[in-house]
């Protein structure tokens, strides 16, 4: 009926209702198996447990700063690097047009002699 499902909805214990007393007996059984199977699992003393994830999420968290700033380094670096590669450009294309200069000169005292 409503196996696996947190809620019961007020159609289904309406409709269980209409099928008569067995009906209800039923759904009572398979809610008291279930609060016991849920009872079973819960851990009789929670401290160790709380113990248990208070460390991992101590470590996580120095994990996620360690992290962050690794992160941060990075992009301080790929800034410089971006900045150097720009300045390379630059330089490339000022040597480019000192060669042009260059070779345009060469050219011209070629042509005069």
């Amino acid at each position: 009926m409503c196996r696996g499902s947190s809620i019961l909805s007020h159609s289904t214990i309406r409709r269980l209702y209409d099928q008569g007393p067995e009906a209800i007996l039923r759904l009572i059984t398979r809610l008291e198996h279930q609060i016991e199977e849920l009872t079973a699992r819960l851990p009789r003393n929670p401290q160790p447990l709380i113990a248990s994830l208070s460390k991992e999420l101590k470590q996580t968290k120095q994990t996620l700063e360690h992290q962050s700033q690794e992160l941060i380094k990075q992009r301080q670096l790929n800034h410089q690097l971006l900045r150097r590669i720009r300045e390379l450009e630059r330089e490339l294309e000022l040597g480019d047009q000192q060669l042009g200069s260059a070779r345009l000169t060469q050219l011209l005292n070629a042509s005069i002699t």
